[in-house]
């Protein structure tokens, strides 16, 4: 079973191509916008990735 877990709901907009994993928790107290194909590049497991272009800042 996955699950979407966020604060409010109407600060998320999700562009085309858009894939998560189970669980996903958004943080949307602001507006949190997931556009049209922004990683694109390989991100490995176990790591936090942000900004855009999307980059590996901690590995967990």
């Amino acid at each position: 079973m996955n699950h979407l877990f966020c604060d409010y709901g109407y600060n998320i907009e999700v562009g085309e191509n858009f894939y998560s994993n189970h669980n996903l928790v958004l943080l949307d107290g602001n507006k949190v916008t997931f556009g049209d194909n922004v990683v694109n590049k390989y991100i490995p497991s176990n790591v936090v990735a942000v900004g855009n272009p999307c980059r590996v800042i901690k590995q967990l």
